[in-house]
């Protein structure tokens, strides 16, 4: 018999582009989707969040707000009425009262701040809540976005043990 031995050539397959799975397209689009979704829900408190933070702070132009009606949405109540500064130079009727203090009734003066002369919102001064809901929803976007963004990036980058725990 002759000298070589007659093997076969592998043959390779023929190339194919690589197309991504299913799976990570769609997370993709769910990563977009949320990172889309978490940078609204962050910029949308941003200017109430500015002005409840100055309204914390006790700047702004101080004044009496006089209870009018109180009025019910959804998900909230508010009270609705006039707003005069301490010195008479701005009046403005038909604003609303951020906050809801309980001892207020139809007809009350309330000391308040006045942080933004285009907007119809008065604060109550050193009050805390309206700030920590804008922050709270400002938290809560910034989950969403970052929540987003771990979904758009390969498994491959996280460290093996994160990835196992993931999977399971």
């Amino acid at each position: 018999m002759g000298g070589r031995s007659q093997r076969r050539k592998r043959q390779r397959p023929a190339k194919r582009t690589k197309t991504w799975p299913r799976r990570n397209r769609r997370s993709v689009l769910l990563g977009l989707l949320l990172v889309a979704l978490g940078t609204l829900l962050m910029l949308a408190p941003y200017s109430d969040g500015r002005d409840t933070w100055r309204a914390l702070q006790g700047e702004g132009r101080s004044g009496v707000f006089v209870a009018e009606e109180y009025k019910c949405g959804r998900r909230t109540c508010y009270w609705l009425g006039n707003f005069t500064s301490d010195d008479g130079q701005i009046i403005k009727p038909d604003v609303r009262l951020d906050t809801d203090p309980d001892d207020i009734y139809e007809g009350d003066e309330t000391p308040a701040l006045d942080v933004a002369e285009d907007r119809q919102v008065v604060y109550v001064s050193g009050e805390l809540q309206p700030f920590l809901e804008s922050l709270a929803i400002a938290a809560a976007g910034f989950g969403f976005f970052a929540f987003g963004i771990l979904c758009m990036m390969p498994w491959r980058w996280f460290p093996r043990r994160l990835r196992t725990w993931a999977m399971t």
